[in-house]
């Protein structure tokens, strides 16, 4: 439940979840229009529109994750007799387990926070404000097709010692050069979030960097990379006398050293000897 409405309602009598929702867009098709309430400042409207779902003032045992004691009333005013139960820890048991389709939400979400942090990067140069990095961050995540930020503490100015306190006031003042700013965009994707934080440097030292690293991540994926190449599933790749190491689908053992990546390509692990020229998937 949200602090001003619970963000749904199923009723088990009649198996039919009911969504807070005030448009259709994104709801699985099995949810219709009619199991769709909207949203009401006013808490009476609120509780006329939850009084409406069917089977709900009949329920006998009301679970919950969270509500406010003004809520607590209204709900034990709507259902009369029926008990309230902590339902917190079933439905984060329900939430922990992710389908595919849910997934791909939350790729999403990331992708969309990546996207704003590179657009922030490119703005962090000695004279912007911490003012000017949000409107980047909330152009970026609108053009994406995301305009709700999930959070507020979005871009601040940091010391260079000492810990980091995240802000949520953004500031007028210049950021000078080689200043700390710590990024940290966020993206709310059809109700899945996702977000991210990097603590860059301000002006050309930044940039320095970046290129350095570049460089250097460059030269490593390429000498990594070479000798996976070579490699085909089913070989094995083991010293002498050694153990076999339990291959899996998402990994590549690769040819000449003891390494492994991942479906994503970053190194996992490096054998301290080379072994032989096969390779074991």
């Amino acid at each position: 439940m949200l602090p001003f409405a619970p963000a749904a309602v199923v009723v088990r009598s009649t198996a039919r979840v009911h969504l807070l929702s005030t448009w259709d867009e994104g709801v699985p098709p099995e949810i219709t229009r009619q199991d769709l309430y909207g949203l009401s400042w006013n808490p009476a409207n609120l509780m006329d529109s939850l009084a409406s779902i069917p089977g709900l003032r009949e329920s006998a045992r009301v679970g919950i994750d969270g509500l406010t004691p003004m809520f607590a009333g209204l709900i034990s005013q709507l259902t009369g007799s029926a008990e309230l139960v902590d339902a917190d820890s079933i439905l984060a048991a329900a939430r922990r387990i992710k389908m595919a389709e849910e997934i791909t939400c939350l790729e999403v979400a990331s992708a969309i926070s990546e996207s704003a942090l590179g657009a922030m990067e490119d703005a962090l140069w000695p004279g912007v404000t911490e003012r000017d990095l949000l409107g980047v961050y909330y152009e970026q995540v609108a053009r994406l097709g995301a305009p709700t930020a999930p959070s507020e503490s979005v871009c601040f100015a940091t010391p260079s010692r000492g810990p980091v306190w995240f802000r949520h006031l953004v500031s007028e003042r210049p950021i000078g050069d080689g200043e700390l700013v710590v990024l940290a965009p966020g993206a709310l994707y059809t109700g899945y979030e996702a977000g991210l934080a990097r603590t860059r440097v301000a002006g050309s030292r930044l940039r320095q960097g970046g290129r350095i690293w570049r460089r250097g991540a460059l030269s490593a994926w390429t000498r990594c990379w070479a000798p996976a190449e070579r490699a085909t599933p089913g070989l094995t790749c083991i010293e002498p006398g050694g153990t076999p190491v339990i291959g899996s689908r998402r990994c590549r053992w690769l040819t000449g050293w003891g390494s492994v990546l991942n479906h994503r390509s970053s190194v996992w692990g490096v054998a301290a000897t080379p072994c032989s020229t096969r390779a074991w998937c």
